[in-house]
Formats: C-alpha cells, sequence, structure tokens
C-alpha cells in the first residue's frame, strides 16, 4: 500500500486481517524519503478458550481449556495433550504416594502440511516446588502430519508436602517454528 502525503513523524503502524494474528509496531516517516516496510501476519490456525466451571466446593473453580484448531492446511498446527494439568490434584496426589512422583505423557500432534522444527516443550518453575524432568524437552523436528510423545516425570519432595500449601496456576507451552517466504516464522501454543 502507498500512502502519500503522510507528513513527517512517528505512526503506529497496524496490519490486520480475519483470521490472522494482529501486526502492530512504531515507525518513523522520513518526510524527504520514502519510508517502506514489510510485515508479515501469520494465520491463526488455532482459537484457544478457557471452560470456567463451578466446583462443589465454596470458592474453587475448574478451568479447562479447550482448543479449536484447522486441519487439513498448508501451515503447521500444533496441539499438546494433555492441555492442561490441574496442579492442586496433581499435588495431592504426588504427595499421597510414597514415591512422591509419576510420568504424565504429552502427545505433540502437527495437525498441518508442514514439518515444525526447533520444537521445545518449557515448563516454568512453579512455587509450590513441583518438578517436571525429561531427557526430550527439546524435541527437534515433527514431520507433517503427524505426532511424538514426550513422557515428563514430575515429583515433589516430602518436605514440599508438609508444607500443604495450596495448588496455584502455571502454564507451559510448546514453542516451535517453520520455514515460511525465505525466513522462519516463530509460534507458541499452551
Amino acid at each position: 500500500l502507498d500512502f502519500p502525503a503522510v507528513a513527517e513523524g512517528w505512526y503506529t503502524l497496524q496490519v490486520s486481517a480475519p483470521n490472522h494474528q494482529v501486526y502492530s509496531n512504531l515507525i518513523y516517516v522520513d518526510g524527504v524519503m520514502a519510508t517502506s516496510v514489510t510485515t508479515f501476519i501469520s494465520r491463526d490456525m488455532v482459537k484457544y478458550t478457557w471452560k470456567v466451571r463451578p466446583s462443589p466446593i465454596q470458592d474453587e473453580y475448574v478451568f479447562t481449556l479447550e482448543a479449536k484448531f484447522e486441519t487439513f492446511v498448508p501451515v503447521p498446527v500444533l496441539t499438546v495433550e494433555p492441555g492442561t494439568l490441574d496442579l492442586r490434584d496433581l499435588r495431592q496426589d504426588l504427595c499421597s504416594q510414597v514415591e512422591k512422583s509419576k510420568f504424565v505423557v504429552f502427545n505433540l500432534t502437527n495437525h498441518g502440511f508442514i514439518r515444525i522444527e526447533d520444537v521445545k516443550l518449557n515448563f516454568p518453575e512453579i512455587s509450590d516446588s513441583l518438578t517436571f524432568t525429561s531427557p526430550f524437552f527439546d524435541v527437534g523436528i515433527i514431520e507433517a502430519k503427524s505426532s511424538i510423545t514426550v513422557p515428563v516425570f514430575i515429583e515433589i519432595s516430602s518436605a514440599d508436602c508438609a508444607k500443604r500449601s495450596g495448588g496455584g496456576c502455571s502454564s507451559a507451552e510448546a514453542t516451535y517454528s517453520y520455514k515460511c517466504g525465505g525466513g522462519n516464522v516463530g509460534k507458541g501454543t499452551p
């Protein structure tokens, strides 16, 4: 697009299209030279919705992450199952066991027609000292229309169980990139 006769100064440039991510950047328009800006807005193939429902216990709620995604598309679409872990239930489950640990298997699926690269499964540090370990957090490549399973060892110390702290909220994500138009596009999915 060409915008003639724009006064010199700083402007916020925002580019958007239906079903695409929004690009926004601060640019300076020179009053003498033409200002050229190249942008890329990637298509949103996955939409996330948080569902909240009350539990039988007063002032306690159950949060569920719902993913709607397009398939048979010429871009990668990564989903992770299970999409959520209830940290309170997980903590109670671990503290009730002698070993204070368990394995959870995460399935990472690329529903699109393009392979994804640099796939990493990232877990944040959690305040109630749950530890997530796996030799496979750095997944690497997931080919188009394929899945990979990642076993994750989760543990908590007996001392942390004795503290009786609550569950808490946290989110993990899978990050990845794919080649597009001579460059790499970085993405993440909760």
